[in-house]
């Protein structure tokens, strides 16, 4: 089939109907991931047809699963490069169609430009037309216009939402139900796409929230960010689009939760909650690991209301709440008021619980890094920040994934994550401070 087809041509048409594509997709990212020899075939000769593969909406789910092949094969430096020019390409052909259709609509207009490319029209015209600089933060799909031209037009983010348990270790019998939510990052204006308001009907009817509180939220946060610690797929059952696309949607999760804890003023109540959390004695930890709002729900709680230097004060006990968590969570899946077994495991059963405090830690120091403010509380100078820099936060977005992928991911020991997190300075030996710590929980009886 050749390249320079449309989309639309009767060629392409067939191949998308064919019911094997979804999973000779899936079946190529499998097979990438990792493996040097495989990306290099793939991405010989098919790296053009995935690249407009992911341009593909449709039910199947076609676009997000280019998208994931496309990640899985960028870990390969030379087809990596390959990509970014076939992107690039994509990018140019673009403005090339947009500068054309400018053209016409001067034309329109009884407008023209000259070979230097300047515009000649009345003064009155010609002025305005000096003064359109290009949107270079977030823009709507469909007019590709965002708050610099529209202000008063409201912005919001495409996202697929699932009812989901909120806590799979929550000792009751019919654990709490929330929701998931996962992007394609895909910006609209609402007045553009007025069937956006489906999904608002969605939530109260699959899953009871009337009006979503910022507790469900930070749930909503907690499991997206497992997603990444625990290597889940963003798309298997959502079309819901890869590592990066939800990379961008963290800020503006935290945001909407931010939004009404500050209106509210709910902050006094929620840092006295953490607070508390925090001042609970070892021998509670255990116990603590299978409540709904537990280490990992405080953890993330903890990014919304301590500033960095308050985060750097609390993190380690924080960090051994999550380290007790994967412990007895283990030894214990059923629940327990303490550890039956207090030997030290194999990494990989405290990995996903490390993996979760290096993201938070990351998010702190790349994608938050320049959002406190001496004359706002932390909460305020959050919300501030992620309203007012959108451009700043993609890119800070895009080197949080960076960070996690290339520095804490690949960690194969505690201390080697301690060493990479910077946290030798407080813990100096950390295969003793791990055998130290799971001895230390004890549960008293009262």
């Amino acid at each position: 089939m050749s390249e320079s087809c449309s989309l639309d041509s009767q060629p392409w048409k067939d191949f998308l109907a064919k019911p094997s594509l979804p999973f000779v997709l899936r079946l190529l990212s499998g097979l990438c991931k990792g493996h040097a020899k495989t990306q290099q075939l793939v991405g010989d000769k098919c790296i053009p047809a995935i690249h407009r593969l992911e341009q593909i909406s449709s039910e199947e789910g076609i676009g997000s699963l280019a998208e994931n092949l496309m990640e899985a094969l960028k870990t390969n430096p030379e087809v990596a490069k390959k990509i970014d020019e076939v992107r690039a390409q994509t990018k140019a052909e673009k403005k090339r169609r947009a500068m054309a259709m400018r053209q016409k609509q001067l034309g329109a207009l009884g407008m023209s430009t000259n070979e230097k490319g300047q515009v000649t029209a009345s003064r009155t015209v010609f002025q305005q037309m000096e003064d359109l600089v290009e949107e270079s933060g977030l823009t709507c799909c469909i007019c590709r216009e965002g708050y610099k031209y529209q202000s008063q037009k409201v912005l919001g983010i495409y996202t697929y939402t699932k009812v989901a348990v909120l806590e799979p270790f929550e000792l009751k019998s019919k654990k709490t139900q929330g929701y998931s939510t996962v992007s394609h990052f895909n910006i609209v204006h609402y007045d553009c796409h007025l069937a956006a308001v489906r999904h608002n009907v969605y939530l109260p009817e699959c899953s009871g929230y009337r009006e979503p509180t910022y507790h469900a939220t930070l749930h909503d946060l907690k499991l997206l960010l497992l997603r990444y610690v625990q290597e889940q797929s963003f798309s298997s059952d959502s079309g819901g689009g890869g590592r990066q696309s939800n990379m961008h949607l963290i800020p503006y999760m935290i945001h909407m939760a931010l939004y009404v804890i500050n209106t509210t003023r709910c902050v006094p109540r929620e840092e006295k909650n953490l607070t508390s959390f925090l001042k609970h004695p070892p021998s509670k930890w255990v116990e603590l690991s299978y409540e709904l709002d537990g280490p990992h729900y405080y953890s993330l709680l903890a990014l919304h209301i301590f500033s960095p230097e308050k985060w750097d004060e609390h993190k380690v006990t924080l960090l051994k709440q999550l380290l007790v968590s994967a412990q007895a969570r283990t030894v214990s899946p059923g629940g327990t008021k303490s550890l039956s077994d207090k030997a030290v495991k194999d990494y990989s059963i405290y990995k996903a619980a490390l993996m979760y405090f290096g993201l938070i830690e990351v998010l702190y120091s790349v994608l938050l890094k320049d959002a406190s403010k001496p004359e706002e509380s932390w909460s305020q100078s959050v919300a501030n920040y992620i309203r007012h820099n959108d451009e700043a936060l993609i890119k800070n977005a895009d080197k949080v994934l960076s960070t996690y992928e290339k520095d804490f991911q690949p960690c194969e020991s505690f201390a080697e994550f301690c060493d990479v997190g910077g946290l030798l300075v407080k813990i100096p030996d950390p295969d003793m401070y791990l055998a130290e710590l799971l001895n230390s929980v004890s549960y008293v009886l009262a």
